[in-house]
């Protein structure tokens, strides 16, 4: 009814009014307009999955350099506590990594004055293998592996036999090597993760 009033009182102008009317009353959407909207969908949603994967990888990448970290801790508070997990004599604690591994190594060194791992005569406390694809991509002093060993009591901290460093465990996620996360240990034994 008020479109009619409408049209009368404005008659040059009912042209316009009809066709302005008729789009307001017809209901539904074109081809077009539903092929920009799935489109748009699709875009973002590929721009969502995208970051959500490469933030999963980043999260387990983070995950194991902690994981690490808490296990080079541990085996320097296991030698200042001059913690004994065999009737055998242990001298140090250490962590011993090889490149391009998947895991690496806690062991108890029964070896006096050795500060290295010995896979034949050491005591292996745990044997700790990355989750998630993540491996050791690279050590440093040496490409071959790496020994960090606390010797009690303070404790004093031996990189691949010697009392001087740093060293770094290069993480890295799968096969990507753009995402990796690296581990600094000092000759005073600090211990951080960048």
């Amino acid at each position: 009814m008020n479109k009619y009033i409408i049209q009368k009182k404005n008659k040059k102008f009912s042209g316009v009014w009809q066709v302005v009317s008729r789009g307001f009353l017809e209901k539904g959407f074109t081809i077009i307009e539903m092929l920009v909207v799935m489109f748009i969908i699709v875009i973002i949603t590929t721009l969502i999955l995208t970051n959500y994967r490469s933030g999963q990888k980043m999260y387990a990448l983070k995950q194991a350099s902690q994981q690490v970290v808490s296990d080079l801790r541990r085996a320097q508070n296991m030698s200042m506590s001059g913690k004994k997990n065999t009737a055998e004599t242990i001298y140090d604690y250490g962590v011993h990594f090889e490149g391009d591994a998947s895991y690496y190594i806690l062991f108890a060194d029964k070896q006096a004055n050795s500060q290295r791992y010995n896979s034949g005569s050491d005591a292996q406390v745990e044997r700790i293998n990355l989750r998630n694809q993540i491996k050791i991509k690279a050590v440093s002093p040496s490409s071959s592996g790496l020994d960090i060993v606390f010797e009690p009591p303070n404790p004093k901290t031996y990189i691949n036999k010697n009392a001087s460093g740093p060293a770094t465990i290069i993480l890295q996620s799968g096969s990507d090597s753009s995402l990796t996360k690296t581990i600094t240990i000092t000759a005073v034994g600090l211990i951080y993760s960048d």
